[in-house]
C-alpha cells in the first residue's frame, strides 16, 4: 500500500478518487479516525452517525462525508495525516463543486468542514449546495 506523506505527493486530480481508492492513508488509520470521531465528537454536536454506521457504510453513502469525518478527526486528534486529509477533502469538494447532485450527506460533510476546518471554512460557506 502506498502511503503519501507530503502534500506534494497526493495526486492532483483522479476522477472519482477518494481517500481509499488512491490509498492515501492506511485503512487501519481510517478506521481509527472514524472511531475517534464517533467516540469523541459525534454525540456532542452533530449526531451524524447511527449506531450501525461504519467507515465503509458512510463511504458508500458519501465519500465526501467519509473524508470530512476523517479530516475533522485527524485535526482534532493531532494526526500526522491531517494535511493529507485536508488536501484530499479539498480535492473531493472541488470535484463536486459544479455538480447538481448533492446528497444530504454531502451537505453534512460541507457543514462539518465549515465548522471545524478553518483553512476551508470561508470557501465552504460560499458554496450553494
Amino acid at each position: 500500500m502506498t502511503i503519501f506523506t507530503s502534500k506534494s505527493s497526493i495526486p492532483n486530480s483522479v476522477p472519482g478518487a477518494d481517500l481509499v481508492s488512491v490509498q492515501l492513508i492506511p485503512t487501519e488509520t481510517l478506521d481509527d479516525l472514524f472511531n475517534y470521531y464517533r467516540e469523541n465528537m459525534d454525540d456532542h454536536i452533530h449526531q451524524i452517525l447511527t449506531d450501525t454506521d461504519t467507515f465503509g457504510s458512510i463511504r458508500r453513502r458519501s465519500t465526501i462525508l467519509a473524508s470530512a469525518i476523517c479530516t475533522v478527526a485527524a485535526f482534532s486528534s493531532g494526526s500526522k495525516y491531517y494535511e493529507n486529509f485536508l488536501k484530499a477533502f479539498k480535492l473531493e469538494v472541488s470535484g463536486k463543486l459544479f455538480s447538481d447532485s448533492y446528497t444530504f450527506d454531502d451537505v453534512r460533510a460541507l457543514c462539518l468542514g465549515t465548522l471545524w476546518l478553518r483553512d476551508v471554512s470561508n470557501s465552504l460557506n460560499g458554496l450553494d449546495a
